[in-house]
């Protein structure tokens, strides 16, 4: 339910409008734009904007003219105030607003200020009904908003890692308010890291909006863009979702991207942008849209019609670096920029918020300082140095050098780092000089266990020293007797070693023999192979065998080992002589067969 200014008294709506039109006068008057503050450009839309966020007012809470004429000064900061880049700009406008509501409505600073700050929001009623009021409890505020963003991190699968100071939940509030109006866009200016990105997700997130954000990646051109355009249009203009559109500088590939959006913050179309089942859809689905405004539904009314629900259901959130001619160049190029966006300046974080935001980061890393207060006020002491030495230099040299919010996180990251990397090589460190007095100490006790078993052992090591002592005169006795015996030993090899000589002409004679013999063997058993019964049998019938038959017999009685006859010898008076034919033809001619099997089969090796 929107409030209605004519519920108010005349005179009050009078002095509001009276005093509108004097800020936007002075202040089109003082502050022109220049190459730093190229933005600084104002025309009416911004005092329709002013009594446009004071409709938000609800007359179930403002009961009092002290509400209107705050939220009043609230709504003319937004519009000309949250462009302003430098704190200077910031306490001029403030003085400006003073001036104006102690002379139309005799209010004074501190019936305006009665807080730290002065926020107007929808989100912090504890009843669940979103009324557009002052809030009067910034600490509940801030309770809030981190309630929004443990919301936000368990919906989404990437969370954002956020600190909810006070700066940033201002701006959060801010882009609220511009997400809250009808076809309201909103131009966040900051250089890169101060949060724009992150605070219009969480914003939109509050808002109930969706969120949509292109995805640049190699070969995005034109025909995607536009593809990413119609699909968010379609969403708003058919499904009726309200949609947030987040564009960053950095995202812009072909400076066409900026004409386009600069047709749609003032249209809510572009031309040829639809295909054809596109708009049949479009027809299908608006034609009742088109009578209920009361319009015949015609092609062009209810292309209208849809036009105008995409313009009431989008949102776009433009995050765009102010440094550079490129900037001023767009602006001047693209004026849909300053006169159809609320324009909401990103300034330097403040101490408190990089003391939040170090603070965070060292508990999300899990690392604990001994004086970590102190470090943390340190680093945002270096910070801010080097921001103020920038600021010198500037003046001085008038060469830029921009220290960011990165440049703050990269320091926290480069102290995290480092002390992590100290905190381990110092565990190793105590872990191994632990080890090391373990070892000492271990190695003390075995040293005093030693002792104590060599006490134990003395009269032990005594006696078996003069056992030693004994064992080796025993021993130089037996070394001696084993010279002795060594002595001997290489008599004997000496003689060994001639004998083995000796036995060696012996073998190597018998070998010769041997070789000459075997022929007369292998003629031998030639022979024997020949031999028959009849012809053994003949042998035995002889009375006086010839000699060569007595040698032969005598020879084969001596193979196997038939012992001979003694009998007398003729020619020896009492003398004995061996006689084998006897002996032969009793033992090994009685059976002729047998004799030449033995023969054969006799062993000849």
């Amino acid at each position: 339910m929107f409030f209605c200014l004519e519920c108010l008294p005349q005179s009050l709506v009078e002095s509001l409008v009276v005093s509108t039109i004097d800020v936007f006068n002075t202040i089109s008057r003082e502050l022109l734009p220049t190459p730093a503050h190229s933005h600084y450009t104002f025309n009416l839309r911004e005092i329709w904007k002013v009594f446009q966020g004071m409709t938000f007012l609800s007359p179930k809470v403002i009961r009092t003219k002290q509400q209107v004429i705050k939220c009043w000064v609230h709504e003319t900061s937004r519009v000309f105030g949250d462009r302003l880049v430098n704190e200077e700009d910031r306490l001029w406008l403030r003085e400006l607003l003073l001036s104006q509501t102690q002379k139309h409505f005799d209010l004074s600073a501190k019936d305006i200020f009665t807080s730290e700050r002065l926020v107007f929001a929808d989100f912090c009623n504890s009843s669940g009904e979103r009324f557009y009021e002052e809030v009067t409890d910034l600490q509940h505020w801030r309770s809030v908003i981190e309630s929004f963003i443990s919301e936000y991190n368990a919906v989404n699968g990437v969370g954002m890692h956020l600190v909810a100071f006070f700066d940033a939940c201002e701006h959060v509030s801010r882009i609220c308010r511009i997400l809250r109006q009808p076809a309201g866009h909103a131009l966040l200016l900051g250089v890169r890291g101060s949060g724009r990105q992150s605070l219009s997700r969480l914003a939109s997130f509050i808002m109930d909006c969706d969120a949509f954000q292109i995805e640049v990646v190699k070969g995005y051109g034109m025909n995607e863009w536009r593809d990413d355009l119609r699909n968010c249009f379609l969403r708003c203009g058919l499904e009726e979702k309200v949609q947030t559109f987040l564009l960053e500088d950095s995202q812009v590939t072909q400076e066409a991207m900026m004409e386009d959006l600069n047709n749609v913050l003032s249209y809510g179309d572009l031309p040829n942008l639809y295909k054809k089942e596109d708009l049949e859809a479009i027809v299908n689905q608006c034609k009742g849209l088109c009578t209920q405004l009361g319009m015949q539904p015609t092609k062009v009314n209810i292309f209208n019609a849809y036009v105008r629900r995409v313009k009431a259901n989008l949102h776009v959130i433009l995050a765009m670096s102010p440094v550079g001619d490129q900037f001023r160049t767009r602006l001047r190029m693209f004026p849909a920029l300053t006169n159809c966006c609320t324009i909401d300046w990103f300034s330097e974080w403040p101490a408190e918020a990089l003391v939040s935001v170090a603070r965070m980061q060292l508990e999300s890393d899990g690392l604990s300082l001994p004086d970590q207060d102190a470090a943390i006020e340190v680093l945002q002491f270096i910070h801010r140095s080097v921001q103020d030495a920038a600021e010198k230099f500037l003046a001085e040299c008038r060469r830029p050098v921009f220290v960011t919010p990165t440049c703050f996180l990269e320091l926290l990251k480069t102290l995290t780092e480092t002390v992590k990397s100290k905190q381990l090589e110092l565990s190793t460190i105590r872990e191994r000089f632990g080890k090391g007095l373990g070892k000492l100490a271990e190695a003390a006790r075995q040293v005093e266990r030693m002792q104590q078993q060599l006490q134990e052992w003395h009269p032990v090591l005594v006696a078996t020293s003069e056992e030693v002592e004994q064992k080796m005169l025993q021993i130089q006795n037996d070394r001696a007797r084993a010279d002795e015996t060594k002595v001997r030993v290489s008599q004997e090899d000496a003689e060994a070693s001639q004998k083995a000589a000796e036995t060696q002409a012996l073998k190597d004679d018998a070998q010769r023999d041997l070789d000459e013999a075997l022929p007369a063997l292998d003629q031998a058993v030639d022979c024997l192979q020949k031999l028959k019964a009849e012809h053994v049998r003949e042998v035995k019938a002889l009375t006086k065998p010839p000699a060569g038959v007595l040698l032969t017999m005598e020879a084969v009685c001596i193979m196997f080992q038939v012992q001979p006859v003694k009998k007398n010898d003729p020619g020896r008076p009492g003398g004995k002589i061996d006689d084998y034919w006897e002996s032969a033809q009793h033992k090994l001619l009685k059976d002729p067969k047998k004799l030449l099997d033995d023969l054969l089969n006799y062993d000849k090796v």
